[in-house]
Formats: C-alpha cells, sequence, structure tokens
C-alpha cells in the first residue's frame, strides 16, 4: 500500500531580506526550469544499492570502520587528529544517512523532490 503525501508551497518564496522580481512571469525560463525539475520522479536504484550492500567487503565502497581504530584509545587529540577524526565521522554518517534514506524509498515507484527559488537582495 502506498501512502501519498501532497505538498503544496509557493514557489518562489517571499520573505524579509528577499526580494519579489515583479518582471518574473510564467514565459521566464526560471518558471519552465522549475516546473520541469519537480515533474522529474526519481527511483532508487534498487539492484545498485543491493550490489553495494552485499559487495562492500569485497569492493570497498564504503568508508572503512577500521580507520577509527587509531582514535579509540586517545584520551586527547591533536587540532589535526581531531579534524581527521571528524571528517571519518562525517563520511560515516553521510554514507549511513544515504543508505537509510535509499532502504526507506526504495519500494516506491517515484519520488518527487520539490524545488523552490528565492530572489536574495
Amino acid at each position: 500500500m502506498q501512502v501519498w503525501k501532497e505538498y503544496y508551497n509557493d514557489i518562489i518564496i517571499n520573505k524579509k531580506g528577499y526580494k519579489f522580481n515583479s518582471v518574473v512571469n510564467e514565459d521566464n525560463i526560471i518558471f519552465s526550469t522549475i516546473n520541469i525539475l519537480n515533474n522529474c520522479p526519481y527511483k532508487v536504484n534498487t539492484p545498485s544499492l543491493n550490489f553495494i550492500l552485499e559487495n562492500d567487503d569485497k569492493f570497498n565502497f564504503l568508508t572503512d570502520k577500521a580507520l577509527l581504530n587509531p582514535f579509540e584509545e586517545a584520551k586527547t587529540f591533536t587540532p589535526s587528529e581531531l579534524n581527521k577524526y571528524k571528517s571519518i565521522i562525517s563520511k560515516i554518517q553521510l554514507e549511513n544517512n544515504i543508505l537509510q534514506i535509499a532502504d526507506l524509498y526504495k519500494n516506491l515507484d517515484k519520488i518527487y523532490f520539490p524545488v523552490r527559488i528565492d530572489q536574495r537582495i
């Protein structure tokens, strides 16, 4: 069973600090681009996702968590060690987030990402 969530919002954000260009009209290339992007459905490539998850140990697609081993017993870090540690953690978290999102949406036929614009001063 598919659950659909309808999302409605203005294409152009109009709030303090943003300037609405009054010469914008429906023939403008920006509106055409936004409409094309909003009409583009996406889908998770499930075979690729499964291949990555099943063959990571063979091809090392994902960041190796063993890179964290030297940091596990350290009580203090030098600034460069701390930056390296944060970088590794950040990569691992990003990969995990991407894989969790892909896993969540892998059974859907279509996914739409709303696109909006603003005109900042």
